[in-house]
């Protein structure tokens, strides 16, 4: 689990379509979110798209590497944003919430709430946002 700052998107995904997905250990939402992004992740993993995973607010360490095994979530990187000071950069207001940012960093979509990621509809557009990138 590391650390993330406000720079975290800036770091080794400069070519990458990037899935920000703010979460929390003890969100009921993101618990039934989180297998199905997993997933997306695994379908993407040679595409260059990546996901990396938030956890906004007080989680400990502990709790987050708990919760990633009790949700076999091997394919999600995990970092956490204890402060909030992440989230607030990003004006995330509930959880979980997906910001998905092109190659040079700028928003381009967002989603409140908890999706099923698992789904043709869902990969077929970021396969295609990969190409238009």
């Amino acid at each position: 689990v590391l650390d993330a700052d406000e720079n975290i998107v800036q770091i080794g995904f400069k070519n990458d379509i990037l899935v920000v997905n703010f979460w929390a250990t003890w969100c009921a939402p993101c618990k039934k979110e989180m297998p199905s992004l997993n997933t997306l992740a695994q379908n993407m993993k040679h595409e260059d798209f990546q996901i990396i995973t938030v956890a906004s607010g007080r989680n400990s360490k502990k709790a987050i590497d708990a919760f990633f095994n009790d949700y076999n979530l091997v394919n999600l990187s995990k970092y956490r944003d204890p402060r909030g000071k992440m989230a607030i950069e990003y004006g995330v207001t509930a959880l979980p919430t997906t910001v998905v940012l092109n190659p040079n960093g700028i928003e381009i979509g967002r989603v409140i709430g908890d999706i099923d990621w698992h789904t043709v509809d869902v990969q077929a557009f970021f396969k295609e946002l990969v190409k238009m990138k």
